[in-house]
């Protein structure tokens, strides 16, 4: 029975180290790839270094990355201008949701369909035409053609 419960509790602490490790490496990831100088530049050893390397004193050095300050407002734009195009899409997709098929046949029950030609004979070859084409329900006659 203890023996057991102790391969248990090994399971237990290799799944708990392996979770730790695995946690370690992308913050090692993450340091080593994409923060580097970075990182150093918000700390007083990055600029010390850089005051150094400037040949200026530490007083005159700036505190802040004003590189990330002025990146700030064009990711703002960015992100303001995909919503306002987001929202553009949606206005057009309902102002023309009139010409989608679903809402097509919701119009064509709603209103009666009419066709008026003048006189000719083009009228009358459009009207063989519809008429093999089986587009027209029922006709109807004014009396004056």
């Amino acid at each position: 029975m203890y023996i057991k419960v102790n391969k248990l509790n090994q399971e237990k602490d290799s799944k708990k180290t392996s979770i730790i490790n695995g946690a370690l490496n992308f913050v090692y990831y993450i340091r080593d790839y994409w923060c580097g100088d970075l990182a150093i530049g918000w700390c007083i050893y990055g600029r010390i270094i850089a005051a150094d390397l400037l040949q200026v004193s530490l007083d005159q050095f700036p505190k802040t990355n004003n590189h990330l300050k002025s990146i700030t407002p064009n990711i703002l734009l960015k992100r303001n201008l995909k919503n306002k195009l987001q929202t553009q899409l949606k206005e057009r997709y309902e102002s023309y949701a009139t010409s989608l098929p679903k809402e097509r046949i919701q119009l064509e029950n709603h209103y009666s369909q009419l066709a008026y030609y003048t006189p000719g004979s083009n009228r009358d070859k459009a009207a063989e035409r519809i008429c093999k084409e089986k587009k027209i329900i029922q006709i109807e006659f004014n009396g004056n053609t």
